[in-house]
């Protein structure tokens, strides 16, 4: 099997069209159908169902397909190998990272990056995280940023940074009078939480939904990726969200007075940056590591410094 009919592979199940894949490949349709067909006869079995729009991927077909990621991906980082052998410079960093990361941890890493690397074109890729960890294996993103472990034996995931949860709540909320706020203080029914917080609603169902009567359900339901989004919720419409360290230092004094440290234990999440086991002796991407891990923790480390200043109702 030829590289090319590898990379045809990959973006067959990666569009699920065959035109569509053709098209992002530089090639004839009939061309790519031609060469994945000669793969198939080559290797002995169906790697797309054809029958199915859009095209599936057959059982047998995944295993090589995910073979044929893993190919595209040690592909690359032999050509950086090289490259730096022959002092050759990546000349763009193409970073995936989840959009309610991206909100606030951009603004706080990309100067610094800037800074370090010049020269360097930088692409930040806002995506969910099936598709960041899918573009990782396949080479198509550098390196991605998740806040939360990945389990997958084609990657490597190194924690950044662990950063707590503060509760912010309306002043029209009774417990917006609290410095503190206990788990038995929080109505189901006024939480608002991220779409990808699920973690966060077993945590609290631990804590309180358990110990007492659930709340009346809910009549309105955030599908948002944007912390934002339940920011603006809370202040026009009234209940309360959850945030992260890092995304209270986006808001205004004013409404750093809303903000309530929630009993202990308190929720808490790592912020991790995941890369492809395959690409090694990455040096750039080793910088981009230090860079990130360093404007990170110092921005963790300054929030703990000013709390006391900013965060007026909190401790």
């Amino acid at each position: 099997m030829t590289f090319r009919q590898i990379e045809y592979i990959v973006a067959v199940e990666k569009y699920r069209h065959f035109a569509t894949a053709a098209e992002n490949c530089c090639v004839t349709q009939p061309t790519l159908s031609m060469m994945i067909n000669k793969a198939e006869e080559e290797l002995g079995v169906k790697i797309f169902d054809r029958s199915k729009y859009p095209v599936d991927v057959t059982p047998t077909g995944m295993k090589v397909v995910e073979q044929a990621k893993r190919v595209l991906a040690e592909s690359a980082g032999f050509k950086e190998i090289i490259n730096e052998g022959k002092e050759k410079v990546k000349k763009e960093m193409i970073v995936g990272i989840l959009p309610s990361l991206s909100t606030y941890i951009s603004p706080l890493i990309l100067p610094k990056l800037f800074n370090q690397f010049p020269d360097l074109k930088i692409r930040l890729i806002e995506t969910d995280a099936k598709n960041l960890t899918a573009t990782l294996k396949s080479g198509e993103i550098d390196l991605g940023i998740l806040s939360a472990p990945v389990k997958d034996d084609q990657l490597n995931d190194v924690s950044v940074i662990q950063e707590k949860f503060y509760i912010y709540v309306s002043d029209r909320e009774d417990i917006s009078r609290k410095n503190i706020v206990t788990y038995n203080d929080i109505d189901a029914s006024r939480l608002w939480l991220l779409e990808n917080e699920h973690p966060f609603v077993d945590y609290l169902k631990l804590f309180y939904l358990q110990k007492r009567p659930l709340s009346p359900e809910k009549k309105l339901v955030i599908e948002s990726g944007c912390y934002q989004t339940l920011i603006n919720i809370v202040n026009e419409y009234g209940g309360m969200a959850l945030l992260p360290q890092l995304a209270i230092r986006q808001l205004s004094n004013y409404q750093k007075g809303f903000v309530k440290q929630l009993e202990s234990p308190e929720p808490e999440r790592a912020i991790n940056i995941i890369t492809n086991k395959h690409v090694v002796g990455n040096k750039l991407i080793e910088s981009f590591i230090r860079v990130i891990k360093a404007d990170l923790n110092s921005a963790i480390a300054n929030f703990s410094k000013e709390k006391d200043k900013t965060l007026l109702n909190v401790y």
